[in-house]
């Protein structure tokens, strides 16, 4: 099914990457059936090393105001990225994953 994936554990997730665990994580559980809007484990580079972070799937354009509403973007076409709008700020920061 499009726009779903399967989260493993934490623990598994520091040891593929090599991440150091962030204080923010700790709540999330391994699921099969990770769903737009949710948090998830995201490894994000930091000072030069891998942390594990928790964050929000999902982007809030830069031209929303406040919260991302009820048709959040969530989904990108690689072949619109770099010209839509909604994405074009966020890919020219390096601010995906």
């Amino acid at each position: 099914m499009c726009g779903r994936y399967r989260m493993p554990a934490e623990a598994d997730i520091e040891r593929e990457f090599r991440a150091v665990p962030s204080h923010l994580v700790g709540a999330l559980r391994e699921t099969h059936n990770v769903a737009p809007t949710q948090e998830v484990a995201v490894v994000r580079g930091v000072d030069g090393q891998r942390v594990l972070s928790r964050m929000r799937w999902g982007l809030i354009p830069a031209f929303a105001r406040g919260e991302a509403g009820r048709y959040a973007t969530f989904n990108a076409r690689i072949e619109t990225l770099r010209s839509t709008p909604a994405y074009r700020g966020a890919w020219r920061l390096g601010q995906r994953c």
